[in-house]
C-alpha cells in the first residue's frame, strides 16, 4: 500500500491536510509530533532540540504502525517537520516500497500568522527556527501554499497522486483492458521502461507501454488475448514479444537478454524480481510496476542514445533527481549479480 509523507514547517497547514488526505484515500494518519509525545522521545537538549537518534527511534514505531495499516489494507499519511534530512532519508528506507514524499512551503510571515492562529501556538520564536531547519533542503513534490487555502493544498495532493496514472491510462486506451485480464488470470506482471519512470515521476510521457511477464506465463498470457508472440533480436538484445490487439503501443514481454561489449546479462522477471515491484491502483484495478532501480539498470546496460530515439542516460540522471525513494542495496546486489560492474561505472553514483 502507498505510504505519503508531508514535511514542512509549522504553520504551513501540513497536519490538517494530512488528516483530509488520509480521509479522502481511507487510510491512517500519523503524526510524528504525536508519535515523539506519545513514547518520551520529546524531550530536546539545550541548543540542539529533539536529538536525531530520537528521531530515528519514532521512525521504527512508524514503520510498525504503517505495517499494520498495511495488513488492513489501508496506506498511511505521515506528517512531521522532517528537519534532518537523515530522519526522512530514514523513514523512506524503512517504509520500502510505495511512497510518496511532499514538502509544503509558505513564508517564515504566513507560517507565524498561521502559528499564532491555532488554540496551543508553538510561538514565533520556534516557528521561525523550525522555517530555518526545514527550508534547508526540499525533498519530493514541493507544494506552495502560500496563497492556498486548506481545500487547495488537499487538491494540490489529490491531484499529484491522480494525474500520472490517469494521463498514462489515457495515452493509453487499451492499457485498461489489459491489464484487468492480467489481473483476472492472476499472471503476474510489471509495467517497466519508461513508463514505470513516468508513473514515479519523471517528465518525459512514454510512447509505448512495456509490461513484463514471468517467462513461464507468456504462452498463458497469449491465450488470454488470442495473440502469438515472436522472437525479437538485435546486437544488443534477445527477447520475446506479443502485441495485444495487435497494437504496438502496448507489448507484452518476456526472455529478455542483453548483449553488451561480449558479455549476456539475463534479466528475466524472477520471483526475486516479482518481489520488489511497486503497487499503485487505477479504476479499481492493480498496476505492478517493475522495480525502478532494474529498469534504470536496463537503460545502464543499453545507453542507447537519441540516434535511435532512447534517452538511456538522460532518463536515469533526470529519475535519480527527482525520486528519493531508490533502494541502492537491491540495485547493488543487482549490479554485482550480474557481473555489470564495470558498463555501471558511476552512473549510479549520487
Amino acid at each position: 500500500m502507498k505510504s505519503i509523507i508531508i514535511r514542512g514547517p509549522l504553520g504551513v497547514g501540513k497536519s490538517t491536510v494530512a488528516k483530509m488526505v488520509a480521509e479522502k484515500i481511507g487510510g491512517v494518519y500519523i503524526s510524528v509530533d504525536e508519535v515523539l509525545d506519545q513514547n518520551g522521545l520529546d524531550k530536546a537538549v539545550d541548543g540542539e532540540g529533539i536529538p536525531l537518534v530520537n528521531f530515528l527511534k519514532a521512525n521504527e514505531i512508524i514503520v510498525l504502525e504503517t505495517k499494520q495499516a498495511s495488513d488492513e489494507g489501508k496506506p498511511v499519511v505521515v506528517d512531521g517537520n522532517f528537519y534532518h534530512k537523515e530522519q526522512i532519508d530514514h523513514l523512506v528506507r524503512l517504509l520500502g516500497k510505495d511512497v510518496m514524499a511532499f514538502t509544503f512551503k509558505a513564508s517564515v510571515e504566513t507560517c507565524i500568522a498561521r502559528d499564532a492562529a491555532r488554540a496551543k501556538p508553538y510561538g514565533e520564536n520556534a516557528t521561525r527556527a523550525v522555517h530555518m531547519f526545514v527550508s534547508a533542503f526540499d525533498y519530493g513534490t514541493v507544494i506552495d501554499t502560500e496563497q492556498q487555502n486548506v481545500e487547495e493544498s488537499v487538491k494540490s495532493v489529490m491531484d499529484t497522486l491522480d494525474s500520472r496514472l490517469l494521463a498514462f491510462f489515457n495515452r493509453f486506451p487499451l492499457l485498461e483492458k489489459t491489464l484487468t485480464v492480467l489481473n483476472k488470470a492472476n499472471v503476474p506482471f510489471a509495467i517497466g521502461g519508461s513508463g514505470c519512470l513516468f508513473l514515479l515521476g519523471n517528465e518525459r510521457l512514454p510512447d509505448d507501454v512495456d509490461i513484463y511477464l514471468s517467462n513461464d506465463r507468456h504462452d498463458e498470457a497469449d491465450q488470454l488475448f488470442g495473440i502469438m508472440s515472436f522472437p525479437y533480436q538485435s546486437e544488443q538484445e534477445e527477447v520475446r514479444n506479443s502485441n495485444v490487439d495487435g497494437d504496438h503501443s502496448i507489448q507484452l514481454t518476456s526472455a529478455l537478454i542483453l548483449k553488451i561489449q561480449g558479455k549476456h546479462y539475463d534479466l528475466a522477471l524472477t520471483p526475486d524480481v516479482l518481489s520488489m515491484r511497486l503497487e499503485m491502483e487505477h479504476a479499481g484495478q492493480k498496476v505492478f510496476l517493475y522495480p525502478p532501480e532494474d529498469v534504470l539498470l536496463i537503460k545502464a546496460l543499453l545507453q542507447r542514445g537519441q540516434d535511435v530515439g532512447k534517452h538511456d542516460i538522460e532518463d536515469i540522471q533526470n529519475f535519480m533527481k527527482i525520486y528519493p525513494n531508490l533502494r541502492m542495496d537491491y540495485l547493488e546486489k543487482r549490479v554485482l549479480s550480474l557481473g555489470a560492474e564495470e558498463r555501471m561505472r558511476d552512473i549510479f553514483r549520487k
